[in-house]
């Protein structure tokens, strides 16, 4: 994606535009940006190369390819940082596929904890309707005459 990030001109075609930190936020996080062209007001582009510097830094920002248009000598420092905190991160890890006793183990611990809520709960509506355990746990209990 091409996020074209400006407060003051529209975006061309093929663009999508952005005219805050807060509005590019969320798809600068989330790493489909490849391409970004930075401009607008000088506190705009310096809060956004800012931003990005420090999102380099702690990887919670993947690299992609910054533009700067306008002359913003502390906004190209930061950009500088950011492309050599790129250039040193390791690719993103794959994806990993549950293992199959993972899921297993899952599913039948959700089933026996789904079983005793029900068990307990059930347990509980007997004792205080009836003021005694349920016919099937009495089967089970012994007779204490």
């Amino acid at each position: 994606m091409k996020l074209w990030l400006d407060d003051q001109e529209a975006a061309p075609e093929g663009w999508k535009r952005a005219r805050s930190l807060v509005e590019a936020e969320a798809p600068l996080r989330g790493g489909k940006i490849k391409e970004l062209s930075l401009g607008g007001s000088a506190l705009l582009v310096e809060t956004v190369a800012s931003a990005l510097e420090s999102g380099a830094f702690t990887a919670r920002i993947r690299p992609m390819t910054v533009v700067l248009r306008g002359e913003h000598p502390a906004a190209a420092r930061s950009l500088d940082n950011a492309r050599r905190h790129w250039a040193v991160m390791p690719p993103p890890a794959p994806p990993q596929k549950p293992s199959k006793r993972g899921v297993l183990l899952r599913f039948a611990l959700w089933h026996v904890l789904g079983f005793a809520v029900v068990f307990v709960g059930f347990e509980a509506w007997s004792l205080l309707r009836h003021g005694r355990h349920a016919d099937l746990v009495q089967r089970f209990l012994p007779d204490r005459r």
